[in-house]
């Protein structure tokens, strides 16, 4: 028996979903099953979806495959949530195809297609998202005339480099280089805030940073140290006094792009305090950084509300209370 399959085997139930229930179906890419390429783990986050959200009332159906929903479905209602599991970042059409199947079909049987694939084109490019972003939040400017980012318009992984504006390639994203340094005992870092938003709320946030001297200006979960005074200053710097801001910025966005699990990465210009949209993408979680600062999770006061599991079962508990509202209405 598959993990899947003793995790989402219906109990004391029919083989169809109940008609009475509010039903959410998670789907996975005929490519990618449930992973996303980075986008949650299977094994920690769908326990978790299944056990909050049955508690609501919600029952929760897992497909590995999103064929059976293509042209099928007759035993889903109208109303009928469906959250497919994909990564924003890839464009090829073929990528695309099944889901967009889904999500077609869910368009004629009336049920709630939730991470549209319109929605995930315009996160996985670096220049539509600050088209439509930066008209709401705050983003880095696309035309400067000093030092420039300069990174590739679809990726969230690759190194980011710092140029002058007249040497910028035009075929890559480049905006104005904001100054995230901070300084800790004598020695600066590049800082960035990661948003784990539901929709409109915010259901963590936490620091990264790396030192100047390692040399890339991007930060990701693995380059933050492993030192709990400098994260424990950071914290208490740039997040706590940040929050109002950050549910502000978290607020705005949701409003703009609807119901989601996004990871938002937001940089703290220095001097300014001003907080920046770097880029947002679908993610449901983020293990990597649990499992990054988990050798020293008992010298890190925040660890157990901002980075262990109790954030997934937060995020899910909102995201839970976005279903139940056009359910009750």
């Amino acid at each position: 028996m598959s993990v899947l399959t003793r995790f989402f085997r219906p109990t004391n139930r029919s083989s169809s979903p109940s008609s009475a229930a509010p039903k959410l179906v998670v789907i996975g890419d005929t490519g990618q099953r449930l992973e996303g390429i980075g986008k949650m783990l299977p094994e920690v986050f769908l326990p978790i979806l299944k056990k909050e959200l049955g508690a609501k009332g919600i029952d929760v159906l897992v497909l590995t495959d999103s064929t059976p929903l293509e042209f099928g479905g007759d035993h889903f209602s109208a109303g009928t949530f469906i959250l497919p599991v994909y990564h924003d970042e890839v464009v090829d059409d073929l990528y695309y195809r099944h889901l967009g199947l889904v999500e077609a079909n869910a368009a004629r049987r009336g049920w709630v297609f939730l991470h549209p694939i319109s929605t995930g084109r315009s996160l996985g490019s670096k220049p539509e998202t600050h088209r439509i972003l930066n008209t709401v939040v705050p983003m880095p400017e696309l035309h400067h005339d000093g030092l420039m980012f300069s990174n590739l318009a679809q990726s969230c992984s690759a190194p980011v480099t710092v140029v002058e504006a007249s040497d910028c390639d035009p075929t890559r994203y480049n905006t104005r280089f904001i100054d995230t340094t901070t300084e800790f005992r004598g020695k600066n870092y590049f800082t960035s805030l990661r948003i784990m938003a539901v929709g409109t709320e915010v259901a963590t946030v936490f620091m990264r940073c790396r030192p100047v001297t390692d040399g890339p200006v991007s930060v990701h979960d693995k380059d933050t140290p492993l030192d709990p005074d400098l994260l424990c200053f950071l914290h208490e710097r740039l997040v706590g006094p940040q929050m109002p801001a950050i549910r502000n910025m978290a607020q705005k966005i949701g409003s703009k792009i609807g119901l989601g699990f996004y990871a938002h990465d937001v940089l703290p210009e220095r001097g300014t305090g001003k907080l920046y949209l770097c880029e947002t993408g679908l993610k449901f979680h983020d293990w990597t950084i649990r499992d990054h600062l988990e050798p020293i999770a008992d010298r890190l006061p925040f660890f157990a509300h901002d980075i262990s599991d109790a954030c997934v079962h937060r995020a899910v508990r909102l995201f839970a209370d976005h279903l139940l509202v056009p359910v009750a209405a």
